[in-house]
């Protein structure tokens, strides 16, 4: 059975949306790649959904290895995909307590997070920090952070090279 992809309509009813339903309504019917969607309005409400078809394994493999980490048993049917995660149980805010919105590697309840979380964990704990402060992050904050490639290792690698390299 060939499914119609529905990117460009639903692409079409997002870029008209007026208003948190309609943007989501829009998504309900999308049938492409996994993305995050972004959200926000004239009236300062935010929000992201993510929008795709993601498939569900059996319950017994959510969280023990369909991370995508580690290669999964192809012949026996246990690893198989049964169905899609609906709709409603994606990940979404919309205005959400922080202010603001980190929208990558979404967790999935009950699924591993898949991807490098630490990215997204980095830049919430930023704009946690900007919030506390009281600092506006403008468009020249928003550009260092979509282009940090801050590596936490670095200094830890970089010390204990030094140390080698002294001795």
């Amino acid at each position: 059975r060939e499914t119609k992809n529905s990117s460009l309509e639903t692409i079409w009813k997002i870029n008209h949306a007026r208003n948190w339903t309609e943007f989501t309504d829009a998504l309900r019917n999308y049938n492409g790649p996994v993305e995050t969607f972004i959200y926000s309005d004239r009236a300062g409400n935010i929000g992201f959904h993510v929008a795709g078809n993601i498939p569900a394994r059996n319950q017994a493999l959510r969280r023990q290895d369909a991370s995508g980490n580690i290669l999964s048993v192809g012949w026996t049917g246990a690893c198989d995909w049964n169905s899609h995660i609906a709709f409603d149980d994606l990940p979404n805010a919309f205005n959400p307590k922080e202010s603001f919105c980190v929208a990558s590697n979404q967790k999935l309840d009950g699924y591993e997070t898949i991807g490098n979380s630490y990215p997204s964990g980095r830049v919430r704990g930023i704009l946690y920090s900007y919030k506390k402060s009281q600092q506006k992050a403008g468009l020249p904050e928003m550009a260092l952070l979509q282009g940090d490639q801050y590596a936490v290792l670095a200094s830890l690698l970089r010390k204990q090279l030094h140390q080698s390299i002294n001795r």
